[in-house]
């Protein structure tokens, strides 16, 4: 569970799903949030935020009464509609939302699952908007996607959260001295610029993680003069050299030729 990562678009954060749940603490869990995620993992991933959801103490695996009510994916209020690769219909829709009306049955919320929401038919997208404007106070939603693409009247409603199960890929941290310079200078030779230019594009990641936002902002506008301009390879690396260890203002050298 642990390696699932949870990025809340338009906060340039990214969490672990139970750094998350700390966020979201017991009782402030979204009311109707979309969550994107390869169309694969949309049952595990429903699996481990219906548990949280529907838990008493917002862990997901204690003893409380919801936590014992589950067997495999059933549980009495956990509503799905649709499949893996299926939209649901209209009247699918509708029977969710008159489920979703009543009192929960053994837990402190009951939670409405829509599965590939992405390709939900206008009619049925529609038949979901009345939920998500006015929730019943105990009823929570989750719509899956996979394709970026959802009804705007729906997204605009909603927290937006896009959930991967893959590992993320290590930011490649800049050369430090001069030894490791030229070790990286030497793997590089006779690469083309577009591969230098991704390399800066790591380094600015790493150093604006790492509080180093004066050269992260050189290394920036290094790589964007250098994909407009086609430098050489050469001169990209001396240039990122002197704005990095020499801590050389490079924008400067810049200004007359943009």
């Amino acid at each position: 569970m642990s390696h699932i990562t949870v990025h809340v678009e338009n906060r340039n954060e990214e969490h672990t799903l139970e750094e998350f749940f700390a966020m979201t603490s017991e009782g402030s869990l979204p009311q109707a949030m979309v969550v994107r995620t390869s169309r694969s993992s949309f049952l595990r991933t429903m699996s481990i935020l219906a548990h949280r959801y529907l838990c008493f103490h917002g862990t997901g695996d204690d003893a409380c009464m919801s936590c014992r009510s589950w067997s495999d994916l059933f549980h009495p209020d956990l509503l799905i509609a649709g499949t893996q690769d299926t939209a649901p219909g209209i009247e699918e829709c509708r029977h969710l939302a008159a489920g979703l009306s009543l009192a929960p049955f053994c837990a402190p919320r009951r939670l409405g699952v829509v599965l590939c929401a992405d390709i939900l038919s206008l009619p049925a997208a529609n038949s979901l908007l009345k939920m998500v404007e006015e929730p019943p106070p105990s009823a929570h939603l989750l719509l899956f996607i996979e394709a970026d693409r959802l009804l705007p009247t729906l997204r605009s409603r909603v927290w937006q959260l896009s959930i991967s199960s893959e590992e993320p890929s290590p930011i490649q941290a800049p050369p430090e001295g001069k030894a490791e310079w030229i070790r990286r200078i030497s793997e590089k030779r006779g690469t083309n610029a577009e591969d230098v230019t991704e390399e800066l594009r790591q380094w600015c990641s790493y150093l604006i993680r790492n509080g180093h936002g004066l050269k992260a902002q050189r290394l920036e506008t290094l790589r964007n003069f250098s994909e407009k301009n086609r430098l050489a390879v050469s001169m990209l690396q001396d240039l990122a050299y002197l704005a990095l260890e020499e801590e050389y203002p490079v924008e400067c050298l810049f200004d007359d030729f943009w």
